[in-house]
């Protein structure tokens, strides 16, 4: 009778933590989806670019004057 017991507590433990993941994870999605984060990181990837791209411009640049 223990032993079925156990079984019986063990599914219900189961249940109940995969239920509260579940409300955890739909917090904290719907939090960031509410707040923005994704487009903020988005534009900041965004920024990263061009300022990557003109930092290689100005060393293409700055390689063509020490050349002359």
């Amino acid at each position: 009778m223990s032993s079925s017991y156990g079984i019986a507590g063990i599914i219900t433990l189961l249940i109940f933590f995969i239920m509260m993941g579940l409300v955890l994870y739909l917090v904290f999605y719907l939090g960031m989806k509410r707040s923005g984060v994704k487009e903020e990181v988005s534009a900041l990837r965004m920024e990263v670019r061009v300022l990557q791209e003109e930092v290689e411009r100005n060393r293409r640049a700055l390689e063509n004057i020490k050349s002359r």
